[in-house]
């Protein structure tokens, strides 16, 4: 998400409502990505360090870090366009303005940049992170490096973004901190950054994404720390199962544009999840699929008919149950039975608990159909398009066993001068048999 507010992913995003939301983000993104394998580079190299150098170090580490974010920004605006320019947030850039700019950044920044542009302003931090790693072994080299480096991330990217909106007489312009998944960068990172929630300085604003169980997080806790509704708002990053649907509907019908599966419903290709099946009659009826469940559930565990009583119910005759015992009861515990039922296997003793399924094989229909796949992937683009492509969209893998099932050929036609395995209204049987 916040990778998708950078202004060139924001440029190049093609989409319905794509020109209405760009106008309404008033800020320029800088990204500044985690990377679980830098934290612990610097994290080891730090831990044999002295104590404040070892903090000094992460530090420098890190600001430089977002510096080369606030740079890769700077590019992104200017010269780093994507293909096609839809024109957003473009500045026109002189090359004897860019060069002022650039002397203006290595000042504040203490940069000797080979050239005085934008990519040699990249170049040079790059340059610092490698001499900042060389200099671990050297101390006294190290202690040197450490005095031109930025310690407070904050001052040193107001430092840039100042001389850029000066430079493109942008007098009240907003940048945007975008960190991401904050929670694996060091403890005093995160302090530093939980404590900028309170800045004053009204032209930088901070989205942060993170788990929320970190040590820095009892700072919210203190009276003096940032707190919600006056210093920032919370917002939660997991999935909404409704909107969760809706919007793997709609990436299912952008993946399938262009293709024979374009006018398919998911659903009609994954078939309906055992539970979530919406033209399904009545649940509760004597054919519903709860009520089925739960009959076969009471057969094999004494302990849900147990629970039953306990609230006069009948496992067998649930359309007989009260609207209100629906609501406060049976809504809770379908999702339960369907499960307990599907992997609990009958005891062939009266008395005796039952056990637990052993074959690997059932359980996958549990989990198969197109709900199951929407809650599974939580509207994660990135895992829904990996499963619905490797299944459908280049389905080259299942093709020779769609005909192993179907006892026919599936066709594989060329689009784009590529060979590709494309859904085909016909092919729709092959897949739902052998889908799950």
């Amino acid at each position: 998400m916040l990778k998708m507010l950078q202004p060139k992913a924001l440029n190049a995003w093609d989409h319905e409502l794509a020109d209405e939301i760009r106008a309404g983000v008033q800020f320029r993104g800088i990204f500044v990505p985690a990377d679980e394998a830098w934290r612990q580079q610097v994290d080891t190299i730090g831990h044999d360090l002295p104590a404040e150098m070892s903090s000094h170090f992460r530090r420098a580490m890190f600001t430089t870090h977002v510096q080369r974010a606030v740079a890769s920004c700077f590019l992104q605006l200017t010269h780093d366009r994507p293909l096609k320019d839809r024109g957003y947030a473009r500045v026109q850039l002189e090359k004897p303005i860019e060069v002022e700019l650039c002397k203006s950044i290595a000042h504040s920044w203490k940069l000797t940049p080979r050239i005085h542009s934008l990519l040699g302003i990249r170049q040079a931090l790059v340059d610092r992170t490698a001499a900042l790693y060389d200099s671990v072994d050297r101390p006294h080299s190290l202690r040197s490096l450490l005095e031109e480096c930025q310690l407070q991330t904050t001052p040193a990217v107001l430092q840039a973004t100042s001389a850029f909106d000066m430079c493109t007489a942008r007098f009240e312009g907003t940048w945007c901190l975008l960190f991401d998944e904050l929670e694996i960068a060091p403890i005093e990172i995160q302090e530093m950054l939980f404590r900028s929630l309170r800045s004053s300085d009204q032209s930088l604003v901070f989205k942060l994404a993170m788990s929320p169980s970190t040590k820095a997080a009892e700072l919210f806790k203190e009276v003096t720390g940032p707190s919600p509704g006056n210093d920032f708002e919370e917002i939660t990053l997991y999935a909404d199962p409704k909107e969760g649907s809706v919007f793997c509907e709609s990436l299912w019908s952008h993946l399938t544009k262009g293709t024979p599966a374009e006018h398919i419903a998911p659903w009609a290709v994954f078939r309906r999840s055992a539970f979530h099946d919406p033209d399904a009659p009545s649940p509760y009826s004597r054919r519903g699929r709860w009520q089925i469940a739960s009959s076969s559930l009471a057969l094999k565990d004494p302990s849900y008919v147990s629970f039953m009583n306990h609230y006069r119910i009948d496992p067998d005759n649930l359309e007989k149950v009260s609207a209100q015992q629906r609501d406060a009861v049976l809504r809770k515990i379908g999702p339960i039975v369907g499960f307990r039922d599907f992997m609990l296997k009958p005891s062939r003793i009266a008395a005796q608990a039952p056990k637990l399924r052993k074959d690997k094989a059932r359980p996958a229909a549990l989990y198969s159909g197109w709900e199951a796949l929407c809650l599974i992937s939580e509207a994660n683009p990135r895992w829904f398009m990996g499963i619905a492509k490797s299944l459908l969209i280049n389905r080259q893998s299942t093709v020779s066993r769609a005909r192993a099932v179907a006892g026919d050929s599936v066709r594989s036609p060329h689009i784009g001068g590529r060979k590709v395995s494309c859904l085909h209204l016909d092919d729709t049987e092959y897949i739902k048999r052998f889908i799950v």
